[in-house]
């Protein structure tokens, strides 16, 4: 009898060893699908993403300009600035940026200044690089040293405008446009170049050009001499 207690109590100092001793199992937690990360693919491990920069104008989008006074609507990138007068007579829209300083001042990369007049602008011949113009009463258009003078599209975009004037060779470089309207008013389009125009700058002023507009029911007008 005291040798099975004996026995009883070695098999029972075991027992209690090997549960003390019997490495624990550790659970792995169940993570909800949506929050499983899978491994990435193999063909993604060996690739480098080529990432392109961008400018403002590429990402940002285009804002609407409307002017009663001059009588145009157009847009331009949310980036440019905008001025206009106090009679809002004439608006100005320029890159956002000083690309060159001159001894009159400092000038942005780009810029496109509208403002309206009549027929009376042109009554006295004006000089210009262009040659020079006046405006004719009857053909009802711009004629340059008395040959009709044909509106051509404006920086490759679909705005016909005549170039009256203009110098590369200024610091700024600048052009001169007119844009004749059927009621009678001309849209005198002022563009300056400050600094070296990039292919997306270039993409810029042809969205510029493309939206430009008239308001209440005026168009744009093309003289029968002008007209192929």
């Amino acid at each position: 009898m005291k040798n099975t207690l004996i026995i009883i109590l070695i098999l029972a100092v075991i027992g209690i060893g090997y549960v003390t001793l019997k490495p624990k199992q550790i659970v792995a937690p169940v993570v909800p699908p949506s929050e499983t990360q899978l491994p990435e693919s193999t063909e993604n491990q060996n690739t480098t993403t080529n990432l392109t920069a961008t400018t403002p104008s590429q990402t940002l989008g285009m804002k609407t300009y409307s002017n009663i006074q001059l009588g145009i609507s157009f847009q331009y990138p949310s980036d440019w600035k905008l001025t206009e007068d106090s009679a809002k007579k004439q608006v100005t829209i320029t890159t956002n940026d000083v690309a060159a300083t001159f001894e009159n001042g400092t000038y942005p990369t780009y810029s496109l200044n509208f403002k309206s007049t009549d027929k009376s602008f042109f009554a006295q011949p004006i000089g210009t690089k262009m040659g020079t113009f006046t405006y004719d009463e009857n053909k009802m258009a711009l004629l340059n040293d008395n040959q009709c003078e044909s509106p051509t599209p404006f920086f490759n975009s679909s705005l016909q405008a005549v170039r009256y004037g203009g110098s590369l060779m200024s610091d700024p470089a600048y052009n001169d446009f007119a844009i004749t309207t059927t009621n009678g008013v001309i849209i005198i389009l002022h563009a300056e170049q400050g600094g070296v125009i990039t292919d997306n700058l270039t993409r810029d002023i042809q969205k510029i050009a493309n939206s430009f507009g008239l308001l209440n029911g005026n168009k744009i007008f093309v003289a029968a001499c002008t007209k192929s």
